[in-house]
């Protein structure tokens, strides 16, 4: 059997460093020290701020971190869309 790809782009050749973080973010997936490491900023710096600016900077930052996914995963899986509005109803009521 043959295996055809359809080239849509132009193939160009990518410098080191978009070949390394193209290694680390997508085929890694984060799963490396260099991931490990840029999380842990990541959280610390998050962390640092909401100790800064208050209360209501970090629960504003916590649900916006929290409710930016589950806003684009119910737009594109209806079934878990409806499963969330029905728990997010529970619990206002």
């Amino acid at each position: 059997m043959h295996v055809f790809d359809l080239e849509l782009t132009e193939k160009r050749k990518r410098s080191p460093l978009e070949e390394w973080l193209r290694r680390e973010f997508i085929e890694r997936k984060l799963n490396s020290p260099f991931g490990y490491a840029f999380l842990m900023l990541c959280a610390l710096g998050l962390s640092f701020i909401f100790a800064l600016k208050g209360v209501v900077v970090a629960i504003v930052g916590t649900a916006l971190v929290i409710g930016m996914p589950l806003a684009v995963a119910s737009m594109f899986n209806l079934r878990f869309g409806i499963i969330l509005i029905t728990i997010i109803s529970y619990f206002v009521l």
